[in-house]
C-alpha cells in the first residue's frame, strides 16, 4: 500500500480496534449511518440473506437487530421489527395488514390517539372502520363486514383499565379470516403474551414500560417472518426509523424489565386497595379488585400481576383536580406512563381527547373527575403518604 499522509490515516487507520477475544460485555452503540461493503459478492450475499446485512441505518444496525431479536423473544413471536414510536408501530402494523377498501374493528376503549388514527386519518386512505364495545357479543359480531380484515384492541385499555376478552375475540375474528392486533402495552410481555392466545400481531410503544426510564421512543410490531418483512419494508420507505442510541437504551432497559414491572405491579395492587377505602374517591380502576368487573377476566389471562396502571375519579370539580396536583411532591404531573417512577395524568384535557368526536370520551369512560397513575418503583409508603398528604390537603 501507497504511504499516506497524516490528515489520511487520522481518517481512515483508527475506524475499528481489534479486540482479538475480549467481548464487550455491553452491546456497543452503532450511530454510523452506513457500513462498508467487501465487494460485489458480498453485496450480493447480503441481499440473499446469506450473511448479515448491514449497509445503511434506516434498513438495520446491530442495535436494532439486537433489540427486534429479544422483543421477539419476549413476545413469542417468531420476529419483530422497531421503529421511532409506538404510534408509528401502529400506522405501519396497519397499512401493512389492510388495504384501501378494507374495513377493521376497533375496540371503542382503545388508546384516544389510536382513535384518532382511525377516525381521522386512514378514512383519508380508503380504510373504513367501526368502534365496537368487543364485551357485547352482539354488537361485535355484527360489526364484522364481508371486508372486514383486522380487529385493533388492547388487552387493558387506556385510561379505564377494561379486561377485553382475547381468546374470544381472536376465536371470531378468526373464523372469518379477520387477523387480529393486539397493543400490549399497559399489560407487557412480563405478564402477558398475546400470541399464544392467537394474536397476529403485537405492537407495544416501547417508551413506556419496555424501556422504563423515560428516556428514549420507540415502538415495534411482532409476528410472523412473513408479515414483520412487510413491515421493516414500509418502515425503511416511511423514514420512521429508531436511533441506535434509543434502540441501544431499550435493549439495555428490557435486561430489568420483569423487576421493575413486578415492583410496579405490586404497587399498583397496594395504591389501589388504599384509596377504594378512601372516602374522597368515587371509583378505583384496576383489574387487580376483585370487584372490578374484569377481575376474572384478568386473573386467567395475566401471569405474576394486573400491572403497574391504576386510574381513579375524585368527581367533576376542576378546583379539586388542581389542589390535588398541586399537592403532591413525591408523584409527579407528568404525561406519560411505565417509568420506574410514579406519574399523575389527567386524560380529559389530553389533545387527543379533546380532538375525538362528540360522545366517544364520554363512551371510553373519560369523566371530567379522572386521574391515571402510572406506578413506579418506589417505597410503598412514600406513595401512599404523599397520596395521603394531598387528601389532607383537599380537606383542609
Amino acid at each position: 500500500m501507497r504511504k499516506r499522509k497524516k490528515e489520511t490515516k487520522i481518517l481512515h487507520d483508527w475506524e475499528s480496534v481489534d479486540l482479538g477475544r475480549n467481548i464487550p460485555d455491553a452491546l456497543p452503540i452503532y450511530p454510523s449511518t452506513a457500513f462498508s461493503i467487501d465487494d460485489l459478492d458480498h453485496l450480493e450475499k447480503m441481499e440473499t440473506g446469506h450473511t448479515a446485512n448491514f449497509q445503511y441505518a434506516r434498513s438495520n444496525t446491530p442495535n436494532h437487530t439486537a433489540l427486534s431479536g429479544a422483543l421477539a423473544t419476549a413476545e413469542e413471536g417468531e420476529a419483530a421489527v422497531v421503529c421511532s414510536a409506538g404510534m408509528a408501530a401502529i400506522y405501519a402494523a396497519v397499512t401493512s395488514a389492510v388495504k384501501p377498501g378494507d374495513h377493521v374493528i376497533v375496540s371503542d376503549y382503545i388508546y384516544s390517539e389510536t382513535l384518532n388514527l382511525f377516525l381521522d386519518y386512514f378514512p383519508d386512505m380508503g380504510i373504513t372502520c367501526d368502534l365496537v364495545d368487543l364485551d357485547n357479543e352482539k354488537s361485535y359480531l355484527e360489526a364484522f363486514q364481508p371486508n372486514t380484515r383486522l380487529v385493533v384492541t388492547e388487552i387493558l385499555t387506556n385510561p379505564t383499565l377494561q379486561v377485553i376478552d382475547v381468546p374470544y375475540v381472536v376465536q371470531e375474528a378468526h373464523r372469518r379470516d379477520a387477523l387480529v392486533m393486539v397493543d400490549n402495552t399497559f399489560t407487557t410481555p412480563v405478564l402477558i403474551n398475546p400470541i399464544t392466545l392467537g394474536v397476529d400481531i403485537v405492537v407495544h410503544s416501547c417508551t413506556k414500560f419496555i424501556n422504563g426510564h423515560n428516556d428514549a421512543t420507540g415502538g415495534v410490531i411482532v409476528g410472523k417472518n412473513d408479515f414483520i418483512q412487510k413491515v421493516k419494508e414500509r418502515i425503511v420507505i416511511y423514514g420512521s426509523f429508531l436511533s441506535p442510541h434509543d434502540a441501544w437504551m431499550i435493549h439495555r432497559s428490557m435486561k430489568t424489565m420483569g423487576l421493575r414491572v413486578t415492583r410496579q405491579c405490586e404497587n399498583a395492587w397496594a395504591l389501589a386497595k388504599y384509596l377504594q377505602q378512601h372516602p374522597q374517591v368515587r371509583k378505583v380502576f384496576y383489574p387487580g379488585l376483585t370487584g372490578h368487573l374484569g377481575h376474572d377476566r384478568a386473573s386467567r389471562m395475566l401471569t405474576g400481576g394486573f400491572g403497574g396502571i391504576l386510574s381513579f375519579d375524585l368527581g367533576d370539580e376542576k378546583e379539586t383536580i388542581q389542589q390535588f396536583i398541586r399537592s403532591l411532591k413525591t408523584i409527579r404531573f407528568v404525561p406519560t406512563l411505565g417509568g420506574v417512577k410514579t406519574t399523575l395524568s389527567y386524560p380529559a384535557v389530553w389533545g387527543s381527547v379533546l380532538s375525538l368526536p362528540p360522545g366517544v370520551k364520554e363512551t371510553i369512560g373519560i369523566t371530567d373527575g379522572l386521574l391515571r397513575l402510572s406506578v413506579g418503583i418506589e417505597h410503598i409508603d412514600d406513595l401512599i403518604g404523599d397520596i395521603e398528604d394531598a387528601f389532607s390537603d383537599l380537606s383542609s
